[in-house]
Order: C-alpha cells, then sequence, then structure tokens
C-alpha cells in the first residue's frame, strides 16, 4: 500500500509543465525508500543533478531515446520496482517533448521557417514598448505573385518565396524581426533609418526557379504598408492592423509603398465603417455563406462542407479577414454567426424539397458567442425552425484557454450533444487546452490545423505528432478531419496514419452554394 501511495504521488507529481523540476520533486519522494543517493539526468544540452547527493560506487545507467540517467545506490542491487519509475519517468518527459514541439510549431510558419504571425508578436512583446518608437512595421507583398504560382506551378512558387525570405533575412540586423504570414505575406520590423536600404533589398530581386529541366530567372518586386511605431501605440497588435492598413491602401493606389499617417489611418478606418454599415448589410442579405467541400480521401466522395461567410460589398467579394475580426471586438459577431447558420438551414431546407442531395454542413461560431445570453437556444431553434435533422448540422467551435470562455463552451458543447447536435473543435493542435479538451468536451470531431502539414517535406516527427492525435481521437471515439489540404503529398501522408477526411484547396476552395451543389451533384473528385 506504501509503495503503491507513492506511485500515485510520483505520477501526480510528474504531470507538471516544467518537466525537470518536476521530475527533481518526484524522485526525491522516493529515493530514501531505494536508496538512491543521487540521481544525474544527461542529455544533448544539459546535465542536472535530479536527486542532489553523493556518488556511490553502485552505479545504475538508463538510457533512453533522450536522455540518460545516471543511479547512485546505496545497495549494491537495483530494485525491479526502481526501473519502472525510471520508465514512468521517460514515457513523461517523451510526452512533454512531443507536447513541447507541436507547441512551438504553431509560431512557425513552415515554408520558410520564419515565425507566424503569432510568432512574430510574441517576438514584438520581448522588446520594451519605448524600444519600439526606434523600428517600423513593414507589411509586405510580393506583386503580382499569383501569376507566378500559374505560369510554373505551385511547387516552383514555394521555392521563389523561400528564396526570396532567405534574401531579405540575410540583410537584417540581430535587432530586426522578418515574419511570414503565408502566401506571398511578410511582415518586418525594422529600424526607422533603414528604410531605404530595406526597400532597395526587397525590390528588382533576381531569383531563378528550376522549372521543366530549365532555370528561369524571375524578378521580384513589392508593395510595402509601413507604420513608423510612435508611443500612441495601445495594443502591440495593432503594429500589424496599422501596417496592413497601410498596405492595402498602397495595392489600391498602384504605390510601391505608403507610410501610414495620421490623416490616412482616420480615411482607412475601416472598422469604424464596418461597425457603421454592417447591420444595414446584415438585413439587405448582402451576405452569404460560401460552402468548401470535405473530401475522404480513400473515394473523392465529398462527405461535408463547411460554411464560410463572405460579404458581398459594392459588387466586391470580401473575405472573412477583411470584417471578421471587427466584428469580434464590437460584439456584433454572433448576429452574423446566427445568420449564417440560418442561412445554412434554408440551402438544406431548400434541397431537401426539390430532390437535391445534402451533406453535414459545418457553421462556425465565434469563442465571443458563447457569451451572448441563450445562444444555444437560439440555434436550436433555428434548426428545428426549418426541420433539418441533427446530423446534417456541425457546430464548429475554437479552443480557448480563457476561463470564463471555456466553462460557456462546456456547457454549450454539452447543450449541442444532449440534442444530438454534433460539434468539432477547429483549429485543434494550435491552442494550449488541445489535450484536455478531448477530455473535457463531448465534441464528435476535431479538426487538425493546417499548420501541422503545410510544410515543404514531411518528416518522421510529424507522423508521430500527427499520429498520436489521430490515434488519441479514435481511442475517444472522435472523428479527425485535416484541414488546408494542398497537394497529394499531403493528401497520401494523412491516409497513411488513417486520417481519411479532408478539406483544402487540393479539392476546392470555398464555393457559392449554386456551385457547391453542382459538385455534390456531380459525384466524386479525382486528384
Amino acid at each position: 500500500m506504501q509503495l503503491m501511495n507513492k506511485t500515485v504521488n510520483f505520477i501526480n507529481t510528474l504531470n507538471k509543465s516544467s518537466i525537470l523540476e518536476s521530475a527533481k520533486k518526484a524522485f526525491s519522494g522516493i529515493k530514501d525508500y531505494f536508496g538512491i543517493t543521487k540521481i544525474t539526468f544527461v542529455n544533448e544540452k544539459e546535465e542536472i543533478d535530479l536527486v542532489d547527493g553523493y556518488n556511490t560506487s553502485n552505479i545504475y545507467n538508463y538510457d533512453s531515446n533522450y536522455f540518460s540517467l545516471i543511479i547512485y545506490l546505496e545497495n549494491n542491487y537495483f530494485d525491479d520496482e526502481l526501473i519502472s519509475y525510471v520508465k514512468i519517468f521517460e514515457i513523461e518527459y517523451e510526452r512533454y517533448i512531443t507536447l513541447e514541439k507541436a507547441m512551438e510549431s504553431s509560431y512557425v510558419q513552415i515554408l520558410t521557417g520564419l515565425p507566424n504571425s503569432a510568432g512574430f508578436l510574441r517576438e514584438l512583446s520581448k522588446k520594451k514598448r519605448e524600444d519600439l518608437n526606434n523600428y517600423s512595421a513593414i507589411f509586405l507583398n510580393l506583386k503580382n505573385f499569383g501569376m507566378i504560382n500559374k505560369a510554373f506551378g505551385q511547387k516552383e512558387g514555394d521555392e521563389a518565396i523561400k528564396e526570396f525570405a532567405k534574401h531579405v533575412t540575410k540583410n537584417l540586423y540581430d535587432d530586426e524581426i522578418a515574419s511570414h504570414f503565408g502566401g506571398d505575406n511578410f511582415v518586418f520590423l525594422i529600424r526607422k533609418e533603414r528604410f531605404s536600404e530595406f526597400l532597395e533589398t526587397c525590390n528588382n530581386l533576381k531569383i531563378y526557379i528550376d522549372s521543366k529541366d530549365k532555370k528561369i530567372e524571375i524578378n521580384l518586386s513589392a508593395v510595402l504598408g509601413v507604420y513608423e511605431i510612435n508611443g500612441n501605440l495601445n495594443e502591440i497588435g495593432d503594429v500589424i492592423t496599422y501596417s496592413s492598413m497601410a498596405l492595402q491602401y498602397a495595392k489600391s493606389e498602384l504605390k510601391p509603398y505608403i507610410f501610414l499617417t495620421k490623416e490616412l489611418k482616420e480615411m482607412l478606418n475601416s472598422a469604424k465603417q464596418i461597425e457603421q454599415t454592417f447591420e444595414k448589410e446584415l438585413a439587405l442579405n448582402h451576405f452569404l455563406p460560401f460552402y468548401q467541400p470535405k473530401v475522404d480521401i480513400r473515394t473523392g466522395k465529398i462527405i461535408g462542407s463547411e460554411a464560410l461567410a463572405r460579404w458581398i460589398y459594392n459588387e466586391q467579394i470580401l473575405a472573412p479577414y477583411m470584417f471578421i475580426p471587427t466584428l469580434e471586438k464590437s460584439g456584433k459577431i454572433h448576429k452574423l454567426d446566427l445568420y449564417i447558420i440560418e442561412c445554412v438551414c434554408k440551402d438544406i431546407k431548400f434541397c431537401h424539397d426539390n430532390g437535391y442531395k445534402t451533406v453535414p454542413v459545418s457553421c462556425n461560431i465565434s469563442r465571443k458567442d458563447l457569451l451572448v445570453e441563450n445562444f444555444d437556444e437560439i440555434i436550436l431553434n433555428i434548426i428545428n425552425k426549418y426541420e433539418i435533422m441533427p446530423n446534417e448540422i456541425i457546430i464548429e467551435v475554437t479552443e480557448t484557454t480563457n476561463i470564463n470562455e471555456q466553462e460557456a463552451m462546456l456547457e454549450f458543447i454539452n447543450k449541442m450533444h444532449n440534442n444530438n447536435i454534433s460539434t468539432s473543435i477547429d483549429d485543434f493542435g494550435t491552442g494550449y487546452s488541445s489535450l484536455s479538451a478531448l477530455r473535457d468536451f463531448k465534441v464528435d470531431e476535431i479538426k487538425i490545423d493546417r499548420s501541422f502539414i503545410n510544410r515543404e517535406k514531411l518528416i518522421a516527427e510529424d507522423e508521430i505528432i500527427i499520429g498520436s492525435i489521430i490515434t488519441m481521437a479514435r481511442k475517444l471515439n472522435i472523428n479527425v478531419l485535416c484541414e488546408g489540404v494542398e497537394n497529394i503529398t499531403q493528401a497520401n501522408f494523412l491516409e497513411r496514419l488513417g486520417c481519411y477526411n479532408v478539406q483544402g484547396f487540393l479539392y476546392d476552395e470555398p464555393l457559392p452554394k449554386e456551385k457547391f451543389q453542382q459538385k455534390l451533384e456531380e459525384g466524386n473528385y479525382h486528384c
């Protein structure tokens, strides 16, 4: 009984965020029981005494894939029970390293290895606020880059992106920051006095790519939006917003670069315009759901879709990133989410009435929605109003670390579960609560975030991490879908790991309902 209690205490102590500090406490709890005088932990980076005592001639060496333990004992024999504790530590240590790699990958843009948006903000936050006034934030977009992809292919386009990133970053100072937000979008933190030098670096760049056994010369130039950081910065994320505003204006005016002045900032205050026009536009039905197919890799069959909001504004289709962040900040996002859910139910009802095929449709809701009173009841009333079967709708939520939002999410998911409405966790693996979400939430599906597969070459570590997620989910009877599948290599990789449900540009972009319905009626994709 005493040993059993020690084992439970040992495991509970190990199950902490700082694995080596936890191991010190855990092994200290059993050292007297087994006559341990000292334990030294060794890996390629460090050597640490987990139990700090005196050396003896009775030594036991234990080697794992990640570390070695040197155990000094008062006794001249090695207890099998002690080895079981060492193996428990090995399992916990390897789990910790795997999760650490997964978490770190969420800060990196896989193609270039540069920080992504989250990574950029993390690096930015390491600088003192007053020191930021010495820098400019520069949002950069490559000119006409889509034509390179179309002319030579995505692989060659990716090579061009990587070459551009290498060229620009090698000319940065140590205190400057380069980040890649995906596609041909980059954000930099550059010393103010170096702008002209940086501008020259980014333009008229000659690179060479391999295409059909030939070396092709490509000239790259960029459009830049520049925000000179000053003492009026409210939130650190504003450097992205303000430099992006300047970039959009530079592109619309066909300028090589634009500095965001106070006057220009006021003129381009799109957030205010969105807030003022949103409800009127919603009443005019200027928002529509576009449907992105979910596909079974093995058959090419459409097994579902995700409804994504689009705003038809002045005869232009606006993507979600252009208005959703503003609606979330203003507290109006729940109106759009409920509107899209109702549109989806109407479309499903129309298909029923006219004998068209249907598949389950995922509808996204914001974490902010969960704080709206009776939000779950409103959704259920919409579904019932159009006589939609519960298995035809999936509600997608995004994991959160906010305690209040977590409690609201748990209550919401349970309410959906009790009414046979399926739920899905979007962007799974990028948040801090992923594993606990699997344990605590009665979800039916997880969507593995695109960052796990969006890299030039998928390696053994990727297979371990993604395979572990799939195995865990399968044992918990949770469906797994991977988003952002853009090429056949990624599809084959996922199929080999047993993840058969995917969505991404390899199959289709989000489509208007008529085009999606046509695809659904036609049958399978063949990739």
